[in-house]
């Protein structure tokens, strides 16, 4: 996405005035060959109509549930940092249905933290019209239980890891009946046990209005490390008006 603004603001595609190729699935042409695309995550091949071969494979919903268990072994090291490993599936949406249903089963993996929107292993379920842009990602069994629908035709599912091994598991069935959740939960942020591990979100905007209107934007996360790692989330709006 942010390759292809560029592209368009320095006007590289007129480098191309009579391009070879048709790029599919949000793909863009790739102005130093002409003749290839950019394809997004996902996606493969000269015009992105293929899958990667990582490993995955492509699978046929159908109006049973039908459950994927995947899992993924880091392959880099501190030493060694290497690319991301990944595993790409395609769920394919019969004739006759206008989604794919999915649903998070479970989670499970070797670290016990997870890192700000999940850079260091996750899945991400690529169910959005523009497949150029990032799709949420799940690093924690917060969304156990969670269901999505994929309007696709067929929906990329793509697991990465970089240095640790983890255990998605989600199940898929073809559907008439768009059942997403309005709104995703907000991660266990210091664990993946929600059981565990008691989480609430906290986000503080404190505003002091203290001679020139000073303006601070305070973003506060609190850690409480006693007993059962309380971490609490609330949103405060804290106003001063003294002169």
């Amino acid at each position: 996405m942010d390759f292809n603004m560029l592209n368009q603001f320095y006007y590289c595609n007129n480098s191309c005035p009579n391009p070879t190729v048709t790029c599919t699935n949000s793909g863009v042409l790739n102005t130093r060959s002409c003749n290839t695309c950019n394809c997004p995550l996902g996606y493969a091949g000269t015009t992105c109509n293929t899958r990667p071969a990582d490993g995955g494979q492509q699978l046929t919903a159908t109006t049973s549930w039908t459950s994927l268990t995947v899992t993924i072994t880091g392959t880099a090291s501190i030493s060694n940092p290497g690319p991301y490993s990944t595993k790409t599936y395609w769920i394919v949406k019969p004739a006759g249905y206008s989604y794919v249903q999915f649903q998070y089963v479970s989670f499970s993996s070797t670290q016990t933290k997870f890192s700000p929107g999940c850079r260091d292993f996750g899945l991400e379920l690529r169910y959005l019209s523009n497949q150029q842009l990032a799709n949420p990602r799940v690093c924690s069994d917060a969304w156990n239980n969670l269901s999505v629908s994929s309007p696709l035709a067929t929906t990329p599912i793509v697991t990465y890891t970089g240095t640790i091994s983890t255990t998605f598991v989600l199940k898929f069935r073809a559907t008439n009946t768009n059942v997403t959740d309005i709104k995703p939960p907000s991660p266990p942020f210091p664990s993946l046990s929600s059981n565990v591990y008691k989480h609430v979100h906290i986000d503080i905007h404190k505003y002091d209005h203290v001679n020139a209107h000073k303006h601070d934007h305070v973003n506060v996360h609190k850690y409480d490390h006693v007993n059962a790692h309380k971490y609490d989330h609330i949103d405060i709006y804290k106003y001063d008006h003294s002169m």
